[in-house]
């Protein structure tokens, strides 16, 4: 390894740190604290004590929260999205081409009420 990848290490660390510190407020995929979350009891703790317990983190745990909080993300997102049906999957750029096509149901029209 060169002394210029040894010296980005820390400075990688550090990013990443800050990149995790939002962790420790809230889910980043429906900003609440869902009791799933390995997270969940650290967040009903005083904010001095979660930053106490964050800063005791190596760089072994960083990487495990990020890429648990990642993977997790991922999946609400996805759930998300089947939930909804839409967007449709960008990696088939026909199926916006078919949908334009494809006849939406219409709603039937609203009878007042008399």
């Amino acid at each position: 390894m060169n002394a210029t990848a040894d010296t980005d290490l820390p400075q990688t660390q550090e990013a990443l740190r800050g990149n995790l510190l939002c962790l420790l407020e809230t889910c980043p995929a429906d900003y609440c604290n869902p009791g799933d979350c390995p997270l969940h009891p650290l967040r009903n703790m005083k904010y001095s004590e979660r930053l106490e317990w964050f800063s005791a983190l190596d760089a072994e745990d960083l990487a495990y929260l990020a890429a648990y909080h990642a993977v997790c993300y991922e999946l609400k997102l996805a759930e998300n999205l089947l939930a909804e049906n839409w967007p449709p999957p960008v990696s088939d750029p026909g199926v916006l081409t078919s949908l334009a096509r494809t006849p939406q149901p219409q709603n039937p029209p609203v009878q007042p009420r008399v």
